[in-house]
């Protein structure tokens, strides 16, 4: 194996699918679906991480996915923040999901720049629990 390629595969801030030992810390938030738990690495979402979720569109059932974990945040004395999302989120159906409406930030701002800049200011602040 390339030398490069081993060195960074060692490095412990790299995770390979393939490598999950059984005496790993569960930093996580369980994901709320009992099979999603088990597919995902630690068995949850990871704290202090990025998860992206790539959808072939819009309003296929991300809120859905996301919910138990949103509304287990939303009880977290910090805010939960919505940057830029692509429809406004209907209070009434987040309520009914479980989040503390009062817990939840709207920010709207520019495409680009402006968007990556709020990004970084929320997760600088501490003020954030998702």
């Amino acid at each position: 194996m390339n030398p490069r390629l081993q060195a960074l595969l060692t490095r412990p801030d790299v995770w390979q699918a393939s490598q999950r030992a059984a005496n790993e810390a569960r930093n996580v938030l369980p994901t709320g679906h009992t099979l999603l738990d088990s597919a995902l690495h630690q068995g949850g979402w990871p704290h202090a991480a990025l998860t992206e979720l790539l959808t072939d569109g819009c309003g296929i059932g991300e809120m859905q996915l996301l919910a138990p974990a949103l509304a287990h945040c939303s009880r977290d004395p910090r805010r939960l923040f919505f940057l830029s999302p692509p429809y406004l989120p209907y209070a009434p159906s987040l309520h009914a999901l479980g989040l503390r409406l009062e817990r939840l930030q709207l920010v709207s701002a520019q495409p680009g720049s402006d968007t990556l800049w709020c990004a970084e200011q929320i997760l600088r602040s501490g003020a954030c629990s998702c």
